[in-house]
């Protein structure tokens, strides 16, 4: 009987063990509707050959070049520098957008030239560099979620993401970027807002990397 009882269970396991095989994904395929996913959370295709022109596109008010530029959201003036390559000339073309976030105490000016250390992206984007909010007393900083960083942004509860999307809609109607491919890269406190981003506007950025 024991034997008997032994042999019962082994068989149930094998049947489970083949369910589950056969309800297992593939990595690639799993990966593949975790895209699928996203992308619809997001109202986005997974993918797109066909660029996603910006206003700016008809009548670009930008050229190539550098630009320091000031933007007002909830009352806050805030800073932030602009690069665009010489290809940016041509107005048809939709280039690709980067937002790169400095860190606590840092700002638009400096995190360019810490970027600008290891290679130019700027031949190939259009590059931001905005710049957190401060008071005249305390170093800038990004409301990232992070529950202790960082200064005015966390004590004021800033609406940073806000404020990220609004000066993605400025430049947009400034200069022709493909709405497409729009990234964010952040260091430290910058990295945290980054990450932010993918969380909270993911319907803005394709992709963002965190240092």
């Amino acid at each position: 009987m024991f034997g008997w009882f032994c042999r019962l269970v082994t068989l149930l396991w094998f049947i489970g063990l083949a369910a589950a095989c056969t309800d297992r994904k593939s990595p690639d395929s799993q990966r593949e509707n975790d895209a699928v996913e996203r992308a619809q959370l997001a109202d986005k295709p997974v993918t797109s050959s066909e660029p996603n022109y910006s206003t700016g596109c008809a009548s670009p008010s930008l050229g190539p070049g550098i630009f320091n530029r000031i933007l007002t959201h909830d009352s806050w003036d805030r800073n932030y520098v602009i690069a665009a390559p010489e290809a940016a000339k041509g107005i048809s073309v939709a280039h690709p957008l980067l937002i790169v976030l400095h860190g606590f105490g840092g700002n638009g000016a400096s995190m360019r030239y810490m970027l600008l250390q290891g290679r130019t992206f700027e031949d190939v984007y259009i590059v931001l560099y905005p710049e957190g909010a401060a008071s005249t007393s305390s170093m800038r900083g990004w409301n990232s979620g992070h529950p202790e960083c960082c200064g005015t942004a966390l004590q004021e509860n800033l609406d940073d993401v806000g404020f990220i999307r609004a000066l993605v809609d400025t430049v947009a109607q400034d200069i022709c970027i493909d709405l497409n491919r729009v990234y964010a890269s952040g260091f430290s406190n910058g990295g945290d807002m980054a990450q932010r981003l993918a969380c909270d506007a993911s319907d803005l950025v394709a992709a963002v990397t965190s240092v």
